[in-house]
């Protein structure tokens, strides 16, 4: 694999997998920076491996120590329309099903077996009787009606 099919290969990545366009030409330096790290690990020289880490760990450790606040701003309080939900109602509603009320809409399973237990060997198949010609007799539904009713 050359660099420039790495490059594209990233491009098709981002935008296949995060629907993201890469515009900046960030794709070109991403892919030289894993270009010239697989070069250097392959030689043993991990050293801008661990220079990438430490780069990115005092990145990560300075934004977790950041304190993000929201403000308020009271004039966009006035033009929205949408109504105050309390966050208990809020709770409420992201608790409960998708589909409704799940209880109401469930089926009673009194006419299913119960579920085998680990360990239990699997009931057995009732076998089907075939007479001498080969053929396994049916038995008829109760309770159907002939075609001259």
């Amino acid at each position: 694999m050359t660099l420039e099919e790495l490059e594209d290969n990233l491009s098709i990545y981002m935008e296949e997998e995060f629907s993201v366009v890469l515009e900046d030409g960030s794709e070109r330096q991403v892919a030289d920076l894993i270009w010239r790290m697989y070069e250097s690990c392959g030689r043993g020289d991990v050293s801008l491996a661990r220079q990438v880490v430490a780069s990115i760990e005092t990145v990560v450790a300075s934004q977790s120590a950041q304190k993000v606040v929201v403000q308020e701003d009271s004039d966009m309080d006035e033009d929205d329309d949408t109504p105050d939900i309390s966050s208990a109602a809020a709770k409420e509603y992201a608790g409960g099903s998708l589909f409704g009320n799940q209880q109401s809409q469930t089926k009673p399973a009194a006419d299913l077996a119960p579920p085998r237990q680990l360990g239990e060997p699997e009931p057995e198949k009732p076998t089907v009787e075939l007479d001498d010609d080969g053929f396994a007799t049916v038995p008829t539904r109760k309770g159907r009606r002939s075609k001259g009713q």
